[in-house]
């Protein structure tokens, strides 16, 4: 006797497969969404810091830190890499803010990141140091300019050996050359600086 449908099983195993597979797209969708907002709340936070907005800083940082939570036992869901993106830049924001107070540098234990995670932001705050060294060259703050120099170089060095002669962090490779630049270059303005207001020291000390 003939099957009335031989097909019949398959067409409901593909039915309810394709909706099972359509809510966790739209799932995953919903949690990208939430990462996304994560990290531009840490953008925020990193422009606040520059213009010394601190508190409003820390509420974006407190509001990132509130959707990593969320979103950390979900992040296999998520997919490791979004969720990964927002805990580098978590890093980076949350160590700008407290290098605009003074305060020493989290560690990754205490920020509840992933090495990997905090080895970027760390690397990727090197930049954000350099406006900050920049910014202070523009008030003819020489030492504290000079100061947040050494600390970016600090910083360089101890992610350094990280990349050679073994590549441990992916993606630190390319951070590193970048780092690399823009130490020359803010060395590079640092020295000018020194130049162009030595003559004025002088001049000020010959007529003391």
């Amino acid at each position: 006797m003939a099957m009335s449908d031989p097909l019949g099983k398959v067409k409901t195993s593909v039915e309810d497969i394709s909706a099972r597979l359509s809510g966790k797209v739209e799932a995953r969708e919903e949690l990208s969404l939430r990462a996304r907002r994560g990290i531009r709340l840490c953008g925020e936070a990193v422009s606040l810091s520059h213009r010394g907005q601190i508190d409003e800083a820390k509420k974006r940082l407190r509001e990132a830190r509130e959707i990593m939570e969320e979103l950390r036992p979900k992040r296999q869901e998520l997919g490791l890499e979004v969720f990964d993106a927002l805990a580098q830049e978590y890093v980076e924001a949350e160590a700008l803010v407290r290098v605009v107070e003074g305060r020493e540098l989290p560690s990754a234990e205490e920020l509840k990141v992933a090495d990997e995670a905090y080895i970027l932001g760390m690397a990727d705050l090197i930049g954000e140091l350099r406006r900050r060294v920049l910014e202070e060259m523009r008030k003819d703050n020489q030492s504290e300019a000079e100061r947040l120099y050494e600390l970016m170089k600090e910083l360089y060095e101890l992610i350094w050996p990280l990349e050679y002669p073994r590549s441990l962090v992916p993606g630190l490779r390319h951070k590193l050359d970048a780092m690399r630049r823009v130490l020359d270059e803010t060395l590079h303005d640092l020295t000018l600086m020194k130049m162009l207001t030595a003559p004025h020291r002088d001049k000020n000390i010959r007529l003391a």
